[in-house]
């Protein structure tokens, strides 16, 4: 059984009460008139007056509660209330943010297909950069729940329609992360021969699908989720120009007429070599290395492209994407 001494001692206008333990460990709680310090082996954990309680190391409990009715629990400046983040100050002081973010520090995209001008002479849209190896190549929003965008190629073996905005808005930089989401479908003409891809790319032709399942362009910047003729795995690759990192099997299997939600996250991390983490259905991918010099601004792109005499059409519910203003 251990033994404990209790010693209390009075020095000048602090008094101390001292708590020995075996092998000389011991704790001791001061009183000045004015504060408290509690501390243990002489390094001090707790320290309190009348305007708060300061804690040295790690505070661990399982609830938390507020004092006062009403008032929730501010914790560095961001206020929870019955389990929500209600409130907080951005650096822009007054300016209002939502779930502790700024709006204003970030660049957003989002489009759910509602609705796209279309060019009335060619159907083509307008709001987007259409290259198509056909005039049967199409791209354009479908009656279907919640809007989606049809990108489709004709009947003819090797013929692809890419869509991409019109300009080149976003960027892998040394110091802003970046966030992209979609929701895709594709029902396969015939068994495993379409071609897909999505996400972001400084090309942004009909042919950034190669031919023959080749897969994404040779040479360009950027990340994408793709689908290649004769596989049926839904594979993510990261290019710098030539130098690209592909990872094909392992995120998912690909079923014809299945939505997926896809996303990827880039972080600069040391601002010299970057890392971007793929998602499939909300479960992560392997991270890939990515070399940031050199790389430039980038179009979102949605591309399709035949395996055979089969047409396809790649469907997009919607594309979300943010990347840090600041």
């Amino acid at each position: 059984m251990k033994r404990t001494r209790t010693a209390f001692e009075y020095l000048g206008n602090v008094a101390k009460l001292v708590f020995k333990g075996n092998r000389n460990k011991q704790g001791s709680l001061e009183f000045d008139g004015d504060s408290m310090n509690l501390k243990i082996n002489n390094a001090s954990i707790l320290e309190a007056d009348a305007s708060g309680a300061a804690i040295t190391g790690t505070l661990s409990t399982d609830t938390v509660a507020e004092a006062t009715s009403a008032a929730g629990v501010t914790i560095d400046g961001v206020k929870i209330k019955d389990g929500s983040i209600v409130s907080a100050l951005s650096p822009v002081v007054g300016f209002p943010v939502w779930n502790g973010v700024d709006p204003s520090d970030w660049i957003t995209y989002i489009d759910d297909f509602i609705t796209i001008p279309v060019d009335n002479t060619t159907g083509f849209p307008t709001a987007w950069t259409m290259d198509t190896d056909t005039a049967t190549g199409t791209g354009g929003v479908i009656d279907q729940l919640g809007g989606w965008m049809n990108v489709s190629a004709t009947n003819t073996d090797n013929f692809g329609t890419t869509l991409s905005t019109i300009g080149e808005s976003f960027h892998f930089d040394t110091d802003k992360k970046f966030i992209l989401k979609c929701r895709v479908q594709l029902t396969e003409g015939n068994t495993d021969d379409a071609n897909w891809a999505v996400g972001v790319s400084t090309v942004a032709t009909k042919d950034f699908l190669q031919n023959d399942g080749a897969g994404p362009a040779a040479t360009y910047d950027g990340a994408v989720f793709f689908k290649v003729d004769g596989t049926m795995q839904i594979q993510f690759e990261t290019s710098n120009a030539g130098t690209q990192v592909t990872t094909a099997t392992g995120l998912s299997t690909f079923v014809s007429a299945t939505t997926y939600n896809l996303a990827f996250v880039y972080d600069y991390a040391d601002g010299t070599t970057g890392s971007i983490t793929p998602y499939v259905n909300g479960v992560a991918g392997t991270a890939h290395a990515i070399t940031i010099a050199g790389l430039e601004t980038m179009h979102f792109i949605m591309s399709v492209k035949t395996g055979d005499t089969n047409a396809e059409a790649f469907l997009v519910d919607y594309i979300a994407i943010a990347q840090e203003r600041r």
